[in-house]
């Protein structure tokens, strides 16, 4: 990485809105994670409308609907990674920051997480 020019490395971030100026500052946010659950990164990277890239591992074929708020790959390699990667790079007007952004509020937003949990517990109790 340190040939090329048009790379930025950050290091880490502690500040929120740093870290959102940095996800909406990125063209395409890349999760090469091998197991993840719901990972944060892909959901902040979401809500700052950056499409993302990951493989279709635990819960980020659940975040990621392929075409519309990022790409997964064919499979876990390499090759399919740098495939993607490379559809991205040809065509990334295709996704629609705003869009991205705006899907994942109504999906993620907090205010709406906690009456999903809200209406689990009721059924829960309900049911019991």
């Amino acid at each position: 990485l340190e040939s090329l020019n048009n790379i930025i490395e950050l290091g880490p971030i502690y500040d929120e809105r740093l870290m959102s100026i940095a996800y909406s500052a990125a063209d395409v946010f890349v999760i090469p994670s091998l197991m993840d659950n719901l990972p944060n990164t892909v959901l902040e990277s979401l809500m700052c409308g950056t499409p993302v890239i990951g493989f279709p591992v635990g819960g980020i074929p659940d975040m990621i609907q392929d075409g519309v708020n990022g790409l997964l790959t064919k499979e876990i390699s390499v090759s399919s990674l740098s495939e993607t990667l490379t559809k991205f790079l040809n065509a990334p007007e295709i996704f629609d920051r705003n869009n991205i952004r705006e899907n994942a509020v109504k999906k993620y937003d907090q205010k709406i997480q906690a009456i999903n949990y809200i209406k689990l517990f009721e059924r829960i109790i309900k049911e019991s």
